[in-house]
């Protein structure tokens, strides 16, 4: 019989297969039990970032909205008439004030309304059509600190519903204040608070996620998505964490705690506005954050004795995460593209671009091909570089975790774009930096638009501080130059009796083609019409050329173009409604026009108007103070300072100065014979005839009626006196001719005084001359006297 042998089983290869796996289960099931703690983590650490993500971007939207309705607020606070804060203004400047203020509205859904209140709280004018009653906010907090606080800036209110439209809206007001600092008024912008309720709903929160705005500095709700009964004006109890990090001066954060609201644990991220009291918080709930995980634990636990099917699970939730996560991705690349102001990721070291948005290109005039990998120092202006790179270092050393400034960049056009920036660090986990964040929003117009302010402002105090109207006009221009970067600038003045405009007064940047530029137009004229001169006198409107080639017929092309320049630019100067001069400006740059510009130079032109206008006006009263207007010689008060100076001057030097009276022969017979038209030709006549026979370092003027006075210097020889004596009376013996045709022959009878040896000061000398003249009358006429009998002696040998 045969034995059938059967193969005997190897125990220590099967101890070694169960070994193997169980080592296999194990580390299975640590893989799993790995993943889902790290699928624990990751989950929070998405919702972290998913969530300063929105609070970022809702702070930017927030803080653009702010800034705008802070703009429109303090330009409308600096252009509201003080006269239109009355009730009684209300019909004459309500369709003005209507039509700026509607202005405000284009492109801003926020903004509900522009509104103006009175001191009294009651309403004036508002923007849109309500047909309610007036409005009276006398009551509302913000009113009352406006009005009671002269040093309060911009002022938002509590949350409000609106009285006519039962909306949720919040206030931001400015006081009305006149030039002495009285409360007239406010001027507020109420901003609606269902243009961001939509924003909130756009976002993916979960079933239970949240968003609110709130006061930074009471901790009171503006807004909250979704919306909570019975909260409004409700601050934050003082145990929030929220608060709590607040307090601590903490301005960006993410935090887990459980809701006051419906004790629902969240985690939330909050980011402070760094100009505006308020805070953006957003929360996603715990129990929405780790469903997914928690689906993921429960099926380890239910399929631990089946690894293939942990696996399928395992290898499902790895699918549904990726899915997942791409969504997401998609979510926050949709936002980055699509969102209203420029952002780009830029390399800590290298400050290379690694990403940027459509607005950010579009702002900067590049392609994404372009920017990506560009240097993004190239965009900053050599001067500014050192300012940026200390704030770049600022925000990698953690010292500001957000940075926001108003700066210029480089276009590639070459333009410079203001903008306002916020600039922030991404950081990993450990800490260490990722990328810069840099958002970026176009202000440029407003900039443009201070500049402006700030030029109108310059030009009022240059009008201010000067000493004369020619040194006033130089500084205006050279202060527009300047500052809109003209090379050259002219002011004509309008020559009424020759019907031309003349070059008076110019100011150019230094170098041989500009002055060849000047020099050629000094002797130039503009008659009406004629030239961008003559057209800007014409019409009372500025005139603009922006490339005088491209000019037909433009006066004085050629020549102007041999300078190199350009562009011209003319701006009338305007006094009562009358174009009194033009101010002309040139630059080597084609300028295409400036609207801006343009407008204001009307304010500017208005105030040189006013003030070359007011110059006159002194300088004619201080004219009729010193000079007689019918002989254009000095009367009594400048003669007296002038033979005040002379006695001086005598004294110091040790020579005589002599007083001569001369009194008109007959005069009165003139006048009654002939009129007093005749008799005025008669001194003016004799004005000229004693200025044409004396030096220039004498003085005539005209003491009174028919005398006058004249005053010799330099008198060393009293011959020298009777020289000059004989000089005048030369000079009247021949007839004066009036304008009739009438032949006048006119003698004087002349009285002589010397100092120091008739008299040592003024009223004796004038005395002294006085008795002299008539003593002169009493020996016939036509005839001089000394005042003393022996210097005729003397004079005589």
């Amino acid at each position: 019989m045969t034995k059938i042998f059967f193969p005997t089983t190897d125990k220590s290869h099967s101890k070694r297969l169960i070994t193997s796996l169980a080592v296999v289960v194990v580390a299975v099931m640590s893989l799993l039990g790995y993943l889902i703690w790290s699928g624990y983590w990751e989950a929070k650490h998405e919702a972290e970032t998913k969530t300063l993500n929105y609070a970022a971007i809702i702070d930017a939207r927030l803080d653009a909205t702010l800034r705008r309705a802070d703009a429109d607020l303090q330009q409308l606070a600096r252009t509201i008439p003080i006269a239109a804060l009355s009730r009684h203004a209300v019909s004459r400047y309500a369709r003005e004030l209507g039509a700026e203020m509607e202005s405000h509205l284009i492109n801003f859904p926020e903004m509900a309304a522009l509104r103006i209140f009175d001191a009294n709280g009651d309403r004036l004018y508002t923007t849109g059509s309500e047909t309610t009653a007036r409005t009276h906010i006398s009551d509302r907090s913000y009113f009352r600190l406006l009005r009671d606080n002269p040093q309060a800036g911009l002022v938002f209110s509590e949350l409000l519903i609106s009285r006519s439209r039962d909306r949720p809206s919040v206030v931001a007001a400015k006081a009305l204040r006149d030039g002495k600092g009285a409360f007239r008024g406010i001027v507020l912008a109420a901003i609606e608070l269902d243009y961001f309720q939509k924003l909130f709903q756009s976002l993916d929160l979960g079933a239970h996620g949240v968003v609110s705005i709130y006061r930074s500095d009471n901790f009171t709700p503006v807004v909250r998505w979704p919306a909570v009964e019975g909260k409004i004006n409700t601050p934050l109890p003082p145990g929030n964490p929220a608060r709590a990090a607040l307090a601590r001066g903490i301005k960006t954060a993410t935090l887990e705690f459980s809701s006051s609201t419906d004790d629902m644990v969240r985690i939330y991220s909050f980011n402070v506005l760094d100009r505006y009291p308020f805070f953006v918080t957003v929360g996603l709930a715990r129990e929405d954050v780790l469903a997914g995980w928690r689906k993921r634990a429960v099926a380890v636990g239910l399929s631990g004795l089946l690894l293939l099917a942990l696996l399928a699970g395992l290898l499902y939730w790895l699918l549904r995460a990726e899915a997942a996560l791409k969504a997401n991705e998609e979510l926050m690349r949709t936002t980055f593209e699509q969102a209203a102001v420029g952002i780009a990721h830029i390399a800590p070291g290298t400050y290379r671009i690694l990403m940027a948005n459509d607005k950010f290109c579009d702002l900067l005039g590049y392609t994404q091909d372009e920017l990506i990998g560009m240097d993004s120092r190239l965009l900053t202006p050599p001067d500014d570089m050192p300012a940026r790179e200390n704030e770049r270092a600022q925000v990698m050393a953690g010292k500001i975790k957000t940075s926001s400034s108003e700066r210029p960049l480089i276009r590639k056009d070459g333009a410079l774009l203001w903008i306002n920036r916020s600039l922030s660090l991404a950081r990993d986990r450990a800490g260490q930096p990722q990328y810069f964040i840099s958002v970026i929003e176009d202000i440029t117009e407003r900039k443009r638009a201070e500049q402006l302010l700030t030029l109108e402002h310059t030009v009022a105090r240059s009008l201010a501080n000067a000493t004369s109207a020619s040194a006033a006009l130089i500084e205006v221009i050279r202060s527009i130059c300047d500052t809109q970067g003209w090379e050259c600038g002219r002011y004509l003045l309008v020559d009424e009796p020759a019907g031309v405009l003349r070059f008076s007064e110019c100011w150019h940047m230094p170098g041989e083609a500009i002055e060849r530029f000047v020099a050629s137009k000094r002797d130039a004229v503009f008659v009406l019409g004629a030239g961008l001169a003559g057209r800007a006198w014409q019409s009372g409107q500025p005139a603009w050329i922006a490339d005088i080639r491209n000019a037909a017929g433009s006066l004085g092309a050629a020549a102007t173009l041999e300078t190199g320049m350009h562009c011209a630019f003319h701006f009338p100067v305007i006094s009562e409604g009358k174009v009194i001069g033009v101010l002309a400006f040139n630059s080597r740059k084609v300028r295409e026009p400036d609207d801006r510009l343009l407008q204001a130079v009307n304010v500017i032109g208005s105030q040189i108007g006013q003030f070359l206008q007011r110059k006159q006006a002194e300088e004619r009263i201080r004219y009729l103070a010193t000079y007689d207007t019918l002989t254009g010689l000095p009367n009594r008060n400048m003669f007296h300072d002038r033979l005040t100076l002379a006695i001086a001057r005598a004294r110091r030097s040790g020579q005589m100065t002599a007083l001569m009276f001369l009194d008109l022969d007959g005069f009165k017979e003139i006048n009654d014979a002939l009129g007093h038209a005749a008799g005025d030709q008669v001194l003016q006549a004799t004005a000229g005839l004693l200025g044409a026979s004396l030096r220039d370092v004498d003085t005539i003027s005209r003491h009174g009626g028919d005398e006058f006075t004249v005053v010799l210097e330099n008198i060393t020889d009293v011959r020298q006196v009777k020289i000059i004596v004989e000089k005048i009376k030369e000079a009247f013996s021949a007839p004066i001719i009036t304008q009739e045709g009438r032949d006048i022959f006119v003698t004087a009878s002349i009285g002589i005084a010397l100092y120091p040896l008739d008299a040592d000061n003024i009223d004796a000398l004038l005395q002294a001359a006085d008795v002299a003249m008539y003593r002169a009358k009493q020996k016939g006429r036509n005839a001089y006297e000394f005042y003393a009998s022996e210097l005729k002696a003397q004079t005589a040998s």
